[in-house]
């Protein structure tokens, strides 16, 4: 991909990466690695703020990556307005729209400065104030790009509600109004665009990638060595989730549905792998913890406190799905929902609630895993004790699975998908 004498050079803007990474980064980055190694050139354009202050105003190089933290105003969690929530509520957003205007102006300038025709503006996060950016490449010639990567969150179209005379809808849209591309990692995303009117010659679903090499199936011998360094008992059963333990990812459901497993079958365990100690006020809100605790205290009063392994965050989360017989997401909201396809290339069968254009997307029901509609417990406590109890048919559905992820969810297919857009964008003449 070149622009004249020069190669193709990608602007990725995220409000969150390295080392503040969240799922849409880590995926992010991974696709993005992937680039560099093909030729291109990459910059991300990042926030100076919260485990990333640290590098405030700095440069570094990542895996080939040029990632600048830019200075921002710091987000804050106002602790000491902690017992007036609506006070705080107000705060909170206030201080983050102030924040994400600090972003996208030093953004903006940056691009003016320094981008050059043909370039490719990616905006993977986006709020009221991103037409600035995106208004800055289409003046430079270059080329910007959305990607929506949650259903229901600021960057999801259809979410959008009109302030006074509708003016915040209005500049929320105007990025993806004048955006070349929008990207979305599930079809309930371009559907959410084009509910809203939008030009569908623009919409590309680009579903996120696996590392099939990082995930893959083990042998019944390697996961009883997996389990052991994990201190893991190797003649157990686990059930396994990952992701953060708060309302939106089910861990409530899941706890519930685990307690009525347990009831049943004595040699299950569950492992909960994912941030889980909210206790940090000034990140986290009450709820969170408030949650989480409930849900122990839940489980010791049934008695299987030690049967379920509160693990936090890891950077052994190939190992843990590897080491696990199902794995379990009740989710209420997702955009893709990464960890689904990376538990079927490590060959699990998969328990995750039914949403539509989103996990209707990575599985079939009763082919890779099961689809439950609704969250109650029980009813994923039925699904979890189907598999548990017919191991001819978790095989069966454990081979679906790794084949699945291989033919649809690869991150080098994902990669190529990015690069043709790309490459399509760039060699475009009219723009």
């Amino acid at each position: 991909m070149k622009s004249g004498n020069q190669a193709t050079r990608v602007w990725a803007l995220f409000r969150e990466y390295d080392p503040d990474f969240s799922g849409a980064a880590i995926q992010g980055h991974q696709v993005l690695r992937r680039l560099v190694g093909q030729g291109l050139s990459v910059v991300v354009l990042t926030a100076g703020d919260r485990a990333s202050r640290v590098f405030r105003g700095q440069e570094i190089l990542r895996d080939g990556i040029t990632i600048r933290y830019l200075p921002v105003v710091p987000r804050k969690e106002w602790r000491f307005l902690i017992r007036w929530p609506f006070l705080r509520k107000l705060a909170v957003y206030l201080n983050s729209l102030v924040s994400g205007l600090s972003l996208d102006v030093r953004s903006t300038w940056l691009l003016w400065r320094e981008g050059r025709e043909h370039d490719i503006v990616q905006l993977n996060s986006t709020n009221a104030l991103s037409f600035l950016p995106v208004w800055a490449a289409r003046a430079r010639r270059m080329h910007p790009i959305i990607s929506m990567t949650l259903v229901g969150s600021p960057d999801d179209p259809s979410s959008f509600h009109g302030g006074i005379r509708n003016t915040l809808r209005i500049l929320k849209l105007e990025p993806f109004r004048r955006a070349e591309a929008i990207i979305g990692y599930s079809s309930a995303l371009t559907n959410s665009c084009r509910s809203v009117g939008l030009d569908s010659s623009a919409i590309v679903r680009i579903p996120c990638g696996v590392d099939l090499q990082s995930f893959h199936p083990v042998s019944k011998t390697e996961q009883g060595d997996l389990r052991r360094k994990l201190g893991l008992k190797p003649d157990l059963r686990y059930i396994v989730f990952v992701g953060s333990a708060h309302f939106r990812k089910g861990i409530d459901v899941l706890v519930r549905a685990f307690i009525q497993v347990a009831e049943r079958l004595a040699d299950i365990e569950l492992l909960i792998v994912g941030p889980c100690d909210f206790t940090d006020l000034s990140h986290n809100l009450p709820s969170r913890q408030q949650l989480v605790s409930e849900l122990k205290q839940e489980l010791a009063q049934c008695g299987y406190s030690l049967r379920a392994h509160w693990v936090g965050r890891s950077h052994a989360v190939s190992e843990y799905l590897q080491a696990a017989d199902v794995f379990c997401l009740p989710t209420r909201r997702e955009g893709f929902g990464i960890v689904i396809a990376e538990a079927m290339a490590v060959g699990l069968p998969v328990v995750t609630a039914r949403l539509e254009g989103v996990t209707t997307d990575i599985i079939r029901s009763e082919r890779e895993g099961l689809l439950i509609s609704g969250h109650d417990p029980s009813a994923f406590a039925e699904a979890l004790l189907r598999l548990l109890n017919d191991p001819g048919r978790a095989r069966t559905m454990s081979r679906r699975a790794r084949a699945r992820a291989v033919s649809d969810f690869s991150l080098e297919t994902t990669a190529q998908r990015y690069s043709q857009l790309y490459r399509r964008l760039a060699s475009a003449i009219g723009n």
